[in-house]
C-alpha cells in the first residue's frame, strides 16, 4: 500500500509561466500523457480559454486548498525564494533556501458583451389623401339568405341619376397636409321613380318566395320518395333473409290394404236401479305414450350390428335433452365392457394420451356415436361445437366412478 500511495499523483498542480504568472491548475489542463514530474517544463491550458497552451514549470504539486494557500502567499511575498520542492510536504519548509523570484497573478480575461439586438420599429400607415365615397345604395347590399334563382327573375337595378365624374384630388406629398372631402348634396329621387322602385322590389320578393315554396314542396316530394325506397329495400332484405326450414320426411306406419269395419261397443242394458244392485265396471281408457318421429332414413348406412333399433334411440334421445348427456347414454351403450366393477373405464379417453397417458377409444364405435349425435342435433356439426359439447362431457364421465343409476336410461 505504501508503494501504491507513493506513485499516486495529486489533483492539482502549481505552474510557473515565462512571464513569471502562478497558477493553480487540475491535472487534466496539463497537455501531457504520463506522470508529471515537479521542476519539469509542459504545455498548460490556463483558465477556460480555448487557446494554445504555454509552456510552463510544475512548481509543486498537491490538493486544492494547498495549492491556493500557496499561491496565495507568493502573491502576499512576491520577493520569498521558490523552487522546486521534493516533496509536497517539504515544499514550505524549502522555500527559504530558493533565490528571491517576484511573481505576479495573471488576470482573467474578461469577455466583452455584446449589445443586444434592436427591435425593429414597424412603420405605421399614413393616410396621405381622401377620395369620394359610394353614392349607389344597392352597389354593396349583402345577398339575401335564397336558394338560386333563373336569370329571367334577378333583381333589377334601380336607376340612378346621371352624376358628373367629379376630379380626384391632388395627392400631396407631405404626410401632414391631409385634404377633407366636399360635402355633397346626395341625388334627390322624384316621388314617381321612388314609387317605381318600391313596386319593383315587392314584385321580385312576391317571385322569390313563390320560387322558395315550389323548391321547399318538390324537395319534400324527393324527400318522401326516398324514405318509401328505403322501406322498400330494407322489406326486401329482411324477406331475402327468411330462409324455409328443412323438411324431415316422416316415416309413416304400414297401413293395411284390406279394409276394417268400425267395431262399435253394444249399450249397457236397461236395468232397474235397486239398493242391491251394481253398476258393471266400464273399461277405463288407456293414457296415450309420446313418441317422437325419429329420422331412422339417416342412419341406413350404419353396420347392422352397429345399428340403434327404433325403440333404443327413442330411449335414450327422451333421457338425453342435450348433446352431451345423449352422447353419455351412447357412450355406455357401445362400450359396455368399460362400466363393470373393474372401472377400466378411468385408464380410457376419447382421444387418449394427456399426463396420465390413456388409452383411446375405438374409432369404429367413436364414429357411429358421431353419428346419430349430430344426425339428431345439428347444432354440433361443425368439430369446434362437437368437441366442446360432446367431446368434453364423454372425458368427464369417463374420469368420474361409476355411480348406481338413478333413473332407467
Amino acid at each position: 500500500m505504501a508503494v501504491r500511495a507513493a506513485t499516486r499523483e495529486f489533483s492539482h498542480f502549481l505552474v510557473k509561466y515565462d512571464d513569471s504568472t502562478i497558477y493553480t491548475c487540475p491535472r487534466i489542463k496539463i497537455v501531457t500523457e504520463g506522470r508529471v514530474r515537479i521542476g519539469e517544463r509542459y504545455p498548460v491550458i490556463y483558465g477556460n480559454s480555448s487557446d494554445n497552451p504555454e509552456t510552463a514549470e510544475i512548481l509543486d504539486t498537491g490538493d486544492y486548498i494547498l495549492m491556493k494557500k500557496n499561491e496565495a502567499e507568493y502573491a502576499v511575498a512576491p520577493s520569498s525564494p521558490l523552487s522546486p520542492p521534493e516533496s509536497p510536504a517539504k515544499s514550505a519548509s524549502s522555500s527559504d533556501s530558493q533565490p528571491d523570484t517576484q511573481f505576479t497573478i495573471r488576470k482573467r480575461k474578461r469577455v466583452i458583451r455584446r449589445a443586444p439586438k434592436v427591435k425593429r420599429v414597424k412603420q405605421l400607415a399614413v393616410m396621405l389623401s381622401t377620395g369620394e365615397g359610394i353614392n349607389d345604395p344597392y352597389q354593396y347590399r349583402s345577398p339575401s339568405v335564397s336558394p338560386e334563382l333563373p336569370p329571367h327573375l334577378s333583381a333589377p337595378t334601380p336607376p340612378s341619376p346621371t352624376t358628373t365624374p367629379a376630379t380626384p384630388p391632388p395627392v400631396c406629398a407631405a404626410a401632414s397636409t391631409q385634404t377633407t372631402p366636399t360635402n355633397k348634396d346626395p341625388p334627390a329621387f322624384s316621388l314617381q321613380q321612388s314609387l317605381q322602385a318600391i313596386e319593383k322590389q315587392l314584385q321580385l320578393n312576391n317571385t322569390r318566395l313563390a320560387e322558395m315554396e315550389r323548391l321547399m314542396t318538390t324537395q319534400g316530394n324527393v324527400i318522401k320518395e326516398q324514405g318509401n325506397l328505403i322501406k322498400e329495400l330494407a322489406s326486401k332484405q329482411k324477406t331475402a333473409h327468411l330462409t324455409p326450414l328443412p323438411i324431415t320426411p316422416i316415416r309413416l306406419p304400414n297401413t293395411p290394404t284390406t279394409p276394417t269395419t268400425l267395431r262399435i261397443p253394444h249399450p249397457l242394458p236397461d236395468l232397474p236401479l235397486t239398493p242391491t244392485s251394481s253398476i258393471p265396471d266400464s273399461p277405463q281408457p288407456q293414457p296415450l305414450m309420446e313418441r317422437l318421429v325419429l329420422p331412422m332414413h339417416l342412419f341406413n348406412d350404419i353396420p347392422q350390428p352397429m345399428r340403434l333399433t327404433e325403440d333404443d334411440l327413442s330411449k335414450y334421445s327422451n333421457c338425453g335433452t342435450n348433446p352431451g348427456s345423449f352422447g353419455v347414454l351412447l357412450l355406455k351403450h357401445f362400450f359396455p365392457e368399460l362400466f363393470t366393477s373393474d372401472q377400466l373405464h378411468i385408464h380410457y379417453s376419447y382421444r387418449g394420451g394427456g399426463k396420465l397417458s390413456k388409452r383411446p377409444l375405438e374409432d369404429n364405435r367413436k364414429n357411429v356415436i358421431k353419428r346419430y349425435v349430430t344426425g339428431l342435433f345439428p347444432s354440433v356439426n361443425t368439430e369446434s361445437a362437437y368437441h366442446a359439447l360432446v367431446v368434453e362431457k364423454l372425458n368427464q364421465y369417463l374420469r368420474r366412478p361409476v355411480q348406481p343409476a338413478t333413473r332407467k336410461c
